[in-house]
């Protein structure tokens, strides 16, 4: 089977199951590592039998009859559960379609794919590289929605960048003329505080002293002048004493 055929078949085994395209040639990698002897001998075992017959794998120390491009178990071919059909051949089209099925079919029954994963592979990092390698190298972080053809992402405002009073025509449907947004009026609160801030200004502002000299020339000069008539003191004339009012008062 040549590279292209089989991407055709493991991205229509995606699009049957709802998967995110590339979730089982991501599979495909992280039970191989790509290794063609699989897709040339979807039969072949992943460890070699020992002198017992039993097939051991080296990085857990336990029994292993994983064989083919997705690693599927002896045991779960035969009885995968979760309603699932038994494998039917070990042709290549078929082992894609089960491993699809039996992914599925354990991603319903955990929630969540990421949860089906780990549970057909071996726990949460197995998960995690098989969507790493999905979603590219560099990695979309898990939880991250995928970009969405034709939807412009949404970048977060500069909270220092003043916000305009009136924003650009929203794009509408051709025939149908653009919305504009009217400018919005100040709130009352901003603009009290406004007024607020302009008057501790305002009474803040430096005062301006004023050059005490030509007051107090005036008033030197004034200490010279003759008093007009009605500031003058009046002559009192000397009046006689009446020592009868005193009666007897100091005689012998």
């Amino acid at each position: 089977m040549s590279a292209k055929d089989l991407q055709v078949l493991l991205a229509a085994a995606d699009a049957r199951k709802g998967f995110p395209p590339g979730t089982m040639a991501s599979v495909w990698q992280q039970e191989t590592r790509g290794n063609s002897k699989y897709l040339d001998d979807p039969s072949a075992y992943h460890y070699a039998a020992g002198p017992d017959g039993r097939r051991i794998a080296g990085h857990t120390g336990k029994e292993s009859t994983a064989f083919g491009p997705f690693g599927i178990l002896e045991s779960t071919a035969r009885d995968p559960g979760y309603k699932v059909a038994p494998l039917k051949s070990k042709a290549l089209e078929d082992q894609i379609d089960f491993a699809a099925d039996y992914l599925g079919a354990r991603s319903k029954q955990a929630g969540s794919l990421a949860q089906g994963l780990a549970g057909y592979g071996e726990g949460q990092k197995y998960a995690a590289e098989v969507e790493k390698r999905r979603d590219g190298e560099a990695g979309i972080s898990r939880g991250t929605r995928r970009p969405q053809p034709g939807v412009t992402p949404v970048v977060p405002a500069d909270p220092a960048t003043p916000v305009p009073t009136q924003l650009a025509a929203v794009s509408a449907p051709e025939g149908v003329p653009p919305v504009q947004l009217a400018p919005q009026a100040p709130n009352a609160d901003q603009q009290a505080w406004q007024n607020f801030l302009a008057a501790q200004a305002q009474s803040h502002a430096p005062v301006q002293e004023q050059d005490p000299g030509p007051a107090i020339e005036a008033q030197l000069a004034s200490f010279g002048q003759v008093r007009p008539p009605e500031y003058q003191a009046q002559a009192v004339a000397p009046r006689a004493i009446d020592f009868r009012a005193f009666g007897n008062w100091g005689r012998a």
